[in-house]
């Protein structure tokens, strides 16, 4: 049975999710997630795609981006995927796919969820109970998006590489989120290679929390701190799980 085909527009945010073939894990160590990382930000620039908001995962990745042209999102995404899999067989030795099929696509056409899917990607490590606070996982567009910062500070790599300990708060490893619970926990550590630049471009609706850059933020923690809007919750989800616009 053919799929049906999907439609992009330009400018028009997506939510876009990547999960590993079977829910396994995609990443085990510290150059995985960095490999992973500099990839994104080099397939956003190439591609011409406004990425807003993205979260890595141990087996999945959530991004919320807007495309410059209607194929700039399959572009992006077979590049990405594509370019990851290759790194990770030949660094584990393995054959054969690393993701579940195709990546789950939701468009995002109400402006009151725009927001909502920013802070429901940011906060799926706390969800998923790997660390207390959005800003204590370094594998997302939290920092950036609430303080200006990049994914990895200065201070973050000083302070774990002088203590030898993994990069994840205040967890002492990363922890398995619910749909990678059985497959245990790795110990991943920051190198300096990743404190680069920024990878987000602020969506318009961003953009007017506030003309002040640090009141912006402010108001963005806010929001994310904020009790979760339930429907919109339940509605993004049911959108990506099923591929229909919200």
């Amino acid at each position: 049975m053919p799929r049906n085909p999907r439609i992009f527009f330009p400018s028009q945010p997506v939510h876009l999710v990547k999960r590993g073939h079977n829910r396994n894990p995609i990443v085990f160590q510290k150059e995985d997630y960095h490999y992973f990382v500099q990839s994104l930000a080099k397939a956003s620039h190439e591609h011409s795609v406004a990425l807003h908001a993205w979260v890595l995962m141990t087996n999945h990745f959530h991004l919320l981006a807007s495309p410059s042209t209607e194929n700039s999102i399959p572009v992006l995404m077979q590049w990405l995927s594509g370019r990851f899999s290759r790194y990770f067989n030949i660094k584990y030795h393995r054959t054969g796919t690393l993701w579940d099929g195709r990546y789950h696509a939701s468009l995002i056409l109400t402006e009151t969820y725009l927001l909502e899917c920013y802070r429901y990607i940011e906060l799926n490590p706390v969800r998923a109970g790997m660390v207390t606070s959005p800003g204590d996982y370094p594998w997302s567009s939290y920092r950036e998006n609430a303080h200006g910062g990049v994914a990895l500070t200065e201070n973050d790599v000083r302070r774990q590489t002088e203590a030898g300990r993994p990069l994840t708060g205040k967890s002492d490893a990363l922890q398995p989120d619910s749909d990678e619970k059985n497959h245990g926990n790795q110990h991943h550590y920051c190198s300096r290679r990743l404190v680069k630049g920024k990878m987000v471009t602020p969506h318009p609706l961003y953009m007017e929390l506030s003309n002040d850059p640090e009141r912006r933020y402010i108001e963005y923690r806010q929001f994310v701190d904020s009790k979760i809007n339930q429907k919109a919750f339940d509605d993004i989800t049911r959108g990506i799980d099923n591929n229909h616009a919200v």
